[in-house]
């Protein structure tokens, strides 16, 4: 049997239907994935931050430009955790370094 759960996000008004997949799926990475996030970045995002809806929101979209952009997912992780998910800060550290 489905275990819903409904929840109101800042950053997404509407609704928010989250489905725990049955047991031995953790429930917090469960309500971000049914967000249509990846399960890597999920567990990268939630090792880092535990359940803070703000947080993960930021690291998702930092992660995803860098990744976009080329950089590697464990270089990513650790800079972002650095610069507190500061894009900007984080590219220009990559830049700097690499040069």
């Amino acid at each position: 049997m489905e275990t819903m759960i409904y929840e109101m996000h800042f950053w997404k008004p509407e609704i928010i239907r989250v489905i725990s997949q049955g047991p031995g799926l953790d429930p917090i990475a469960s309500k971000y994935i049914a967000l249509e996030l990846s399960r890597e970045v999920v567990s990268l995002t939630i090792s880092n931050y535990g359940d803070n809806p703000m947080k993960v929101h930021e690291f998702v979209i930092a992660y995803n430009v860098l990744r976009e952009m080329g950089f590697q997912s464990n270089n990513i992780v650790e800079a972002l955790a650095m610069y507190d998910n500061d894009t900007d800060t984080t590219l220009a550290y990559f830049l700097n370094s690499s040069s």
